[in-house]
């Protein structure tokens, strides 16, 4: 695991993790698969670098597009699933937020009607687990590849929060959730968790 050091280091550069640098050993063929999987992370990383900014930024720190995607790459090596050149992201592997706060437990995401859905939680506290910290969702439309940030008033001592669909042209769509708590200060936030998909 990284270490908070190293995770401020990560914040301060400006260059994208080099996946997409040739090494010595590789043959073509190995360049090329690499090049693949690095435009599909790195796609899919420019669709949702506001979220990595809000999961894995303090709020108030300064950082650019380049150094959220950078955050994004190391956090999620291991998450293009497939053969080539019919690669794909797999969304479960994939984290939005790392932090030290209480991750959310037993959550899952449910349609309650065609353009609503819930998303519920157990309501766990102790001292890494506050219940003021405040519930983060992403919605993540992989049809369309449209991702969107969800904050509401809903914190970690409600246990669920319902709302309306935001992703468009949702009918028949493959959507995915995941969703973090962030402290009351927005200097701390947990690890994502991600929580199924609505087709």
């Amino acid at each position: 695991m990284k270490t908070e050091k190293q995770v401020t280091e990560a914040e301060e550069t400006g260059t994208i993790e080099p996946v997409f640098k040739r090494k010595k050993e590789m043959t073509c063929a190995a360049y090329q698969d690499q090049q693949t999987k690095g435009k599909l992370m790195l796609d899919f990383f420019c669709k949702i670098s506001g979220v990595l900014c809000t999961g894995m930024v303090n709020r108030g720190k300064k950082c650019n597009e380049t150094q959220v995607i950078n955050l994004g790459f190391k956090w999620n090596q291991n998450i293009v699933t497939g053969d080539h050149p019919n690669y794909k992201i797999d969304y479960k592997k994939v984290v939005i937020s790392k932090g030290d706060l209480g991750k959310p437990e037993r959550a899952f995401v449910k349609q309650k009607t065609k353009l609503k859905v819930e998303l519920c939680w157990k309501k766990t506290l102790n001292e890494n687990a506050k219940s003021t910290d405040q519930m983060c969702w992403l919605e993540y439309n992989a049809s369309n590849k449209e991702g969107k940030l969800i904050t509401t008033d809903n914190l970690r001592c409600s246990g669920k929060d319902t709302m309306i669909l935001k992703s468009p042209n949702i009918v028949g769509d493959e959507i995915h959730y995941w969703m973090f708590f962030i402290s009351e200060n927005g200097r701390k936030r947990s690890d994502s968790v991600y929580l199924g998909t609505l087709e």
